[in-house]
């Protein structure tokens, strides 16, 4: 068993290896993780992209009348998503032919889209921007990058930890240590933080706010 003591005391930059470890790990899952598989990640691009690149609120009116991304069916079908969780492509078996978000996606994966109606879109104005700058680029190339996000939010969630922790316990380091660790090597943590998914900025909000 290490000692983490020894190892704490021994780290000459311990927060700049953990940063550097969560921004490693947040890009080696971002990667791996076809477009759109994480939790209810493609209701979340599709809030920004109202947002950031349609410059429309993403009301339920708004949804009722404004097409999804024209290529948002192809990489459904590109990434076998639909295959892989089990369900059907709405639009080959359902007879979807609207290109409506809220009767292509809801339907067939548990959660809903997220509507400013009932949701707090902090997080999707914040990231809006970033998609008005992607809008060029090809959707899987969108979603990558705006997961790159969520990582460096992460990697700030981090930070946080390490400070709040050493201001508590200034004296024991290894607390620190293994707080963050704990945080950095959550596997389900590490793919929601890897994702497009508003959870990354409440941690944020919350650790600095500690």
């Amino acid at each position: 068993m290490p000692d983490l003591s020894a190892l704490a005391a021994r780290l000459k930059s311990p927060l700049a290896l953990l940063v550097s470890l969560t921004l490693l790990r947040g890009l080696l899952y971002l990667s791996l993780f076809p477009p759109f598989f994480g939790p209810d990640e493609a209701a979340h691009f599709e809030a920004i992209r109202l947002i950031g690149q349609e410059r429309k609120w993403p009301t339920q009116e708004v949804y009722q009348t404004t097409p999804m991304h024209p290529q948002m069916d192809t990489v459904f079908e590109q990434f076998r998503l639909w295959q892989l969780v089990g369900l059907y492509s709405p639009t080959r078996n359902l007879g979807v032919r609207d290109n409506l978000f809220i009767h292509y996606y809801p339907p067939q994966i548990a959660g809903n889209e997220v509507s400013a109606d009932a949701y707090l879109m902090l997080y999707h104005l914040g990231v809006a921007p970033v998609a008005a700058l992607l809008a060029p680029l090809p959707l899987t190339a969108q979603v990558y990058l705006l997961r790159l996000v969520s990582v460096l939010l992460a990697a700030g969630v981090v930070a946080a930890a390490w400070r709040t922790f050493r201001m508590v316990f200034p004296d024991r380091p290894v607390i620190a240590l293994s707080a963050c660790a704990f945080i950095l090597f959550w596997p389900m943590h590490t793919h929601v933080t890897a994702s497009i998914n508003s959870d990354t900025l409440a941690e944020m909000v919350a650790s600095l706010f500690m």
